[in-house]
């Protein structure tokens, strides 16, 4: 009896050692991705898997802030981050990113060095430039009249009362009623933002507003379920070819009062827990196949100069993918705020 026990026993033990060792071999290093969603090409993740023999474990967010409270609270450990430029600015001065080695990002070369100048320069040694384009406002021409929505006024014009959608985003919500009130889209100033928060709050009291939204945007206009959107330009690509599978047609203009010009980079917060592979992952995405297909994919404008030489031409002469010099010339960047974001906070609430 007691040697078919130790019999047994050694056989399980055997056959749980194989299941270990096939499990650790089957274990593949992961890198994980916090990104906006619909903002990277599935093909270039799997492409990173299969050269590193890898795992990519992308979750999404759908606003900067959203991204910011998830990573302050350490809820995860990401190893890649895609912020916007005013929210890149705040994790540096709060001391939550790595310095990236650029000896292990030498595609980093392909970046714009026009895109680079939009910075401050506050954020070079921890950002990589990943998409930049502007804000603006998405319509459909057979019902919105494009002279209207060549102004911010059009979205509290009564003739599309229900048609409107609004983005769900507090500094680009903010930023609209801003801009039509003629002030910098950075105001400090609380009576400045009063009379912002007015305008929405009167918006939504006479009903004219169908929704606030994020990535719904492109799929609501494409279909047909709203008629103008406040939206970003790379959105307003991908709506616009949405809307050509549904035999519609849609239209982005930058109103004349200007409005805000963005870019989102790459970058990598202290709670990485693989800051060598992050590094490898940016630079595969900086490689300019690779940010070619990217920009294809998702509609924004690469900031990568040696992949956006290799952009389909039709895409590279539409001003809404690739906004002209006229147009950014009445366009300003978001700055970090500081305490001050606390104005925009508090008034955002009332509007929700």
């Amino acid at each position: 009896m007691f040697k078919r026990f130790v019999s047994i026993f050694l056989t399980i033990a055997l056959c749980c050692g194989m299941v270990a060792i096939n499990s650790g071999c089957e274990q593949k290093e992961k890198l994980y991705l916090f990104n906006w969603g619909d903002y990277m090409d599935p093909d270039v993740i799997t492409a990173f898997e299969e050269e590193y023999n890898v795992k990519v474990v992308e979750e999404n967010f759908d606003t900067n802030e959203d991204m910011y409270i998830k990573v302050k609270n350490a809820a995860s450990s990401y190893d890649v981050l895609i912020p916007s430029e005013y929210m890149i600015e705040r994790l540096i001065m709060e001391d939550m990113l790595h310095e990236i080695n650029f000896d292990n990002v030498p595609n980093y070369s392909n970046i714009s060095q026009s895109v680079l100048n939009m910075s401050n320069g506050i954020d070079k040694k921890y950002m990589v430039p990943y998409m930049w384009g502007t804000l603006g406002i998405l319509y459909n021409p057979d019902v919105v009249d494009p002279e209207d929505a060549k102004s911010w006024d059009v979205l509290w014009n009564e003739k599309y009362k229900g048609r409107i959608v609004m983005l769900n985003s507090i500094r680009d919500g903010l930023a609209v009623p801003l801009l039509k009130l003629g002030y910098s889209i950075n105001t400090r100033s609380e009576a400045e933002l009063d009379e912002a928060t007015a305008l929405l709050l009167d918006q939504l009291d006479r009903e004219l507003v169908l929704s606030y939204e994020g990535d719904d945007i492109k799929n609501m206009l494409s279909k047909g379920t709203a008629d103008i959107a406040v939206t970003w330009s790379g959105e307003a690509v991908a709506a616009k070819m949405l809307a050509q599978q549904n035999g519609r047609t849609l239209d982005y203009v930058v109103p004349e009062e200007g409005s805000n010009m963005f870019y989102d980079g790459l970058v990598i917060p202290k709670t990485a827990q693989n800051k060598e592979l992050a590094e490898k992952f940016i630079d595969f995405v900086c490689r300019a196949e690779n940010a070619k297909l990217i920009s294809e994919y998702i509609g924004y404008a690469t900031a990568n100069e040696a992949g956006y030489q290799l952009v389909d031409e039709s895409l590279r002469g539409d001003e809404d993918f690739w906004a002209t010099d006229e147009i950014l010339a009445r366009c300003t960047a978001f700055h970090y705020l500081g305490k001050d974001l606390e104005k925009y906070q508090v008034r955002w609430l009332k509007v929700q």
